[in-house]
């Protein structure tokens, strides 16, 4: 059962292990150290030194893989279509979507998949004719059009 309790700390600490779930250490003011699972934990907010928050959540990279957890930073949340930001290693940002319409990463060849999945929804297809509009760099739009106007 998830509380949803805030746990408060100076410094976060991600830690996984190869083919197994990983998780989280929390540093608190006084220096003491909180462990969760990843199972234990649902989403977590960090404040980088400007004093930005950045928000992420464990987020299964492979749908029916249990292991396959990894921290990503959350952009649309709330809707059918949930946004994510995931950077694997070398490459820069990623999309990753979670829903009952497509699941993964969305960029090249997935994101022209996704894209299609978005399409069978007519309301969608009338409002974004033009290429450029429809680039991966809008993607945070479209799918917050999507959520506001589709089934």
């Amino acid at each position: 059962m998830k509380t949803k309790d805030t746990i408060y700390g100076e410094k976060i600490r991600n830690t996984k292990w190869f083919n197994r779930l990983g998780r989280i250490t929390v540093v608190q003011k006084n220096k003491k150290e909180l462990v969760y699972g990843y199972n234990e934990v649902y989403q977590f907010h960090e404040f980088n030194r400007k004093g930005k928050e950045s928000v992420y959540e464990l987020v299964k990279e492979f749908k029916e893989t249990e292991n396959s957890y990894q921290t990503m930073n959350v952009i649309i949340n709330k809707g059918k279509v949930k946004l994510y930001y995931h950077d694997p290693g070398q490459w820069a940002d990623r999309p990753f979507i979670v829903s009952d319409i497509f699941y993964g990463y969305a960029h090249r060849r997935s994101y022209k998949k996704f894209l299609k999945e978005l399409d069978k929804c007519e309301g969608f297809r009338e409002k974004f004719t033009q290429k450029k509009e429809r680039r991966e760099r809008y993607i945070k739009n479209l799918v917050e059009f999507y959520n506001a106007n589709c089934e």
